[in-house]
């Protein structure tokens, strides 16, 4: 997996003065991201973190979504006409208490894109696609990196995305609580990209 690209990322803490800010420098020059929604952390099978209640509590929310020009499309990927939106996603680490986040090369968060439709649960691109391929199909060997989120830290980054007419749409990344603590898949509350650039939900 190469160096991550395309994305502006902040960390930040609520109500407080910045703290750190990792920026990488976007080539496309976007516009600003429209139409607001506010997600809350839901689970959908398989191997996913617990939710925590009270201080312990985390969060995995899309926030905003915009949808790119025919223009933008293509000097995104020239050869590949599926991504037609971006998709800001937003983690809220605990009140109380610290949390490790894993992304590759100490960038963007990774994890799997996951659809509903008509009740049925699928991972993208895995097989069996009804079970999430777990950790191991993420993590690499060289690059390797886990974030420690203070309490009341925030992390927001963009992911490619596509509209599918009515079919849900969840993202996860994976976590960990501790140096020792075990990798589980947080998973965002189900949302709809429509064609017409806003969010469904």
């Amino acid at each position: 997996m190469g160096h991550p690209s395309n994305l502006g990322i902040w960390m930040k803490s609520f109500g407080k003065t910045l703290r750190k800010t990792y920026l990488i420098k976007s080539s496309s020059g976007l516009a600003a991201l429209l139409f607001v929604m506010t997600l809350a952390v839901s689970g959908v099978g398989g191997q996913q973190a617990k939710q925590r209640s009270g201080p312990m509590r985390v969060r995995l929310r899309a926030i905003k979504v915009l949808k790119l020009s025919d223009g933008e499309q293509s000097k995104r990927s020239p050869d590949y006409l599926g991504a037609t939106h971006l998709v800001r996603l937003r983690f809220e680490a605990p009140d109380a208490g610290s949390v490790y986040v894993y992304a590759p090369y100490c960038g963007q968060p990774v994890g799997y894109t996951i659809e509903r439709v008509g009740g049925h649960v699928s991972w993208v691109g895995s097989s069996p696609a009804a079970k999430s391929p777990g950790f191991r199909a993420v993590k690499i060997e060289t690059g390797s990196c886990w974030l420690l989120m203070t309490p009341r830290s925030a992390y927001e980054w963009e992911v490619e995305t596509e509209a599918r007419g009515d079919t849900e749409e969840a993202r996860s990344i994976f976590i960990k609580y501790g140096t020792q603590g075990k990798p589980e898949e947080l998973i965002s509350e189900w949302y709809i990209v429509a064609h017409a650039g806003g969010v469904g939900y």
